[in-house]
């Protein structure tokens, strides 16, 4: 299996919470504008600044079934840390990032390069900024510069569909949002045409004592790909101080480090 297609089906997931959350409700009064609909979403996610958390991975494909456990640091706005363990407790590969460098430890080997989108995509299937990977891990709204509602309406089971494009992109995200908990249901990166690139669809939701709600599974897919992941984590910890050093791997004395 590749492990960057699972590792990066992982980062598009959000954290586990504490108590039963009420089942989902539609919100009262008139519909807002886009730009209202999107920053009420964004206020909502700002109450969540770190996150730790652990969990399992499912990743079907060519291989078939692969379940992997997995350890997930991140803090806002583009700082995180994604470790896969071994039955025996040891870390497999180690992924982490301050913001602006990227560090890869697998199979002994250690590589380093700028964070760039195009650095993340040679770890992960998906050009991915830092502050994009952070947002995804702290429910999947988008809360960096350069985002833009355009468009929002009632969809069928009465939540709301929300468009968001983003300054000099030709993809554009389409939102499920539940506006009586202020969660993102579902989300869809589509092509110029129209075409899905990527599917996350939340479900479970979970209420935690921090304020807010998280989806406790996520099935994630990749129709260019036949990619399926399905993740569910637990024992989130949410807004905990974290130690800096968490998001870089120094090596040992004489350690060769390659660049990405």
């Amino acid at each position: 299996m590749n492990r960057r297609t699972w590792i990066a089906g992982a980062l598009a997931a959000a954290v586990a919470g504490c108590q039963t959350a009420p089942p989902p409700r539609t919100g009262s009064g008139p519909l807002p504008t886009a730009a209202e609909a999107l920053e009420r979403l964004r206020q909502a996610g700002a109450q969540r600044r770190t996150l730790k958390a652990e969990g399992r991975v499912t990743y079907y494909g060519e291989q078939g079934r692969v379940r992997v456990r997995m350890e997930v640091v991140a803090r806002r706005a583009d700082q995180f840390r994604v470790a896969t363990i071994s039955p025996f407790e040891q870390p497999i590969d180690v992924m982490t990032c301050d913001g602006r460098e990227l560090w890869l430890l697998s199979k002994g080997e250690l590589k380093r390069g700028p964070a760039t989108p195009t650095n993340v995509a040679r770890l992960l299937p998906l050009p991915l900024a830092p502050s994009a990977i952070v947002d995804t891990l702290m429910g999947g709204i988008p809360t960096g510069p350069g985002f833009r509602a355009t468009a929002v309406e009632i969809d069928d089971a009465g939540g709301w569909t929300l468009v968001v494009d983003r300054d000099g992109s030709v993809e554009r995200m389409v939102l499920s949002v539940d506006p009586g908990r202020w969660v993102v249901t579902a989300a869809t990166i589509e092509r110029p045409r129209g075409e899905p690139y990527l599917r996350a669809v939340f479900d479970d939701f979970m209420a935690v004592p921090e304020g807010g709600f998280y989806p406790e599974r996520i099935k994630m897919t990749m129709p260019g790909r036949d990619v399926d992941v399905r993740m569910k984590l637990k024992r989130p910890v949410i807004n905990a101080e974290i130690d800096a050093s968490l998001f870089r791997i120094v090596p040992p004395p004489g350690k060769t480090v390659r660049s990405l």
